[in-house]
């Protein structure tokens, strides 16, 4: 049976790209945090893959970075396929 396995989780690939957000405008986590009125901490779960955010949390941080959720997502997804390798 042929399929496709994904090397890289939707969780994983979302806090690749939040962090790659967070980088390029030389942001710290903590810097970051305090911009979106949240804890340190959460922001380095999500950016290690070990939560999802929910869509609040998702819109917030799109609007942060001045791009759509649906972006944001876009990018997330581009992640995931680059990921994906036939089985």
């Amino acid at each position: 049976m042929r399929g496709t396995w994904t090397l890289l989780t939707v969780e994983q690939a979302f806090g690749q790209v939040l962090r790659e957000l967070r980088e390029s405008e030389d942001l710290s986590q903590e810097q970051f945090a305090f911009e979106v009125e949240s804890g340190r901490t959460y922001i380095s779960e999500l950016e290690r893959g070990l939560r999802a955010p929910t869509l609040r949390w998702l819109f917030r941080i799109a609007s942060r970075f001045e791009i759509t959720p649906s972006e944001m997502m876009r990018r997330v997804e581009a992640k995931v396929s680059a990921a994906s390798v036939d089985a």
